[in-house]
């Protein structure tokens, strides 16, 4: 007899993702919480259209690694196959890096402290992280 065995599985389950945003440099280590993880060769996330391996946790927690990215809102879904991804309209935002351009006094006095600092930046996002 020529039996094939299928073998299949519920497909992982996203709920929450931790944080929600990073820079568009990539490199942020976001949690995913959900269900039905597998431990497998295969699991990935995908942001948008670039998937990359995830890290298993347990069967309700993943990590994965952000990629570089344009800034922008993008879909974040899971796979345990590298192949069937999530359908679950969790977003990721991506956004540009903060640059410092100036610092205003750049001293100060060290004993006494009290010294109003302005700082001039670019890409400042308007969170309580900062």
């Amino acid at each position: 007899s020529n039996a094939v065995t299928v073998v299949s599985f519920d497909p992982p389950v996203v709920s929450i993702i931790v944080p929600s945003s990073g820079p568009a440099a990539g490199q942020s280590i976001i949690t995913v919480v959900g269900d039905k993880y597998l431990n497998a060769s295969g699991l990935s996330c995908k942001f948008g259209d670039d998937s990359g391996p995830a890290e298993f946790v347990s069967p309700s927690l993943i990590t994965c690694r952000s990629p570089y990215s344009r800034r922008g809102s993008v879909a974040l879904e899971v796979s345990n196959n590298g192949v069937d991804y999530t359908s679950s309209d969790h977003l990721f935002l991506f956004y540009d890096d903060m640059v410092i351009d100036k610092v205003a006094p750049t001293a100060g006095p060290s004993h006494s402290g009290g010294t109003l600092v302005l700082i001039t930046a670019q890409g400042v996002r308007n969170t309580m992280a900062l």
